[in-house]
């Protein structure tokens, strides 16, 4: 699902018929820019809380030392910002709801094992 079709389903179900799609769409797209342009000034440990949808906050993720699957080499991974998103208490019914109906179109499957060669010991 793209923005535009945000769009469309604000006309089509939410009474926005006399709206141009395409003004929806910029209004959406320029709020989202206003709320990254507050978050970014704003820093780690900025929130944006929208009621009834979630949280979007900035958290400091730590320096850590990862390492390369490949290779198994110890690589340094430095400190970085990065956004967290909590839904609301709104939004879990809501998925929890989908359990129960079935997760719909986009439905996973279970993933069939690989079939490999065998590690040596």
């Amino acid at each position: 699902m793209i923005l535009l079709d945000v769009g469309k389903k604000l006309i089509d179900d939410y009474g926005y018929e006399e709206v141009p799609v395409n003004d929806i769409v910029t209004l959406l797209r320029d709020g989202m820019n206003a709320m990254a342009d507050i978050l970014e000034k704003e820093g780690i440990g900025s929130d944006i809380t929208i009621p009834k949808f979630g949280k979007f906050s900035v958290v400091r993720r730590k320096a850590r030392i990862g390492h390369n699957p490949k290779t198994g080499e110890k690589i340094n991974i430095p400190e970085k910002a990065t956004l967290k998103f909590k839904a609301s208490s709104v939004v879990k019914l809501r998925m929890d709801a989908l359990s129960v109906k079935g997760l719909g179109k986009n439905e996973s499957k279970p993933k069939a094992k690989k079939k490999g060669k065998k590690k040596k010991k």
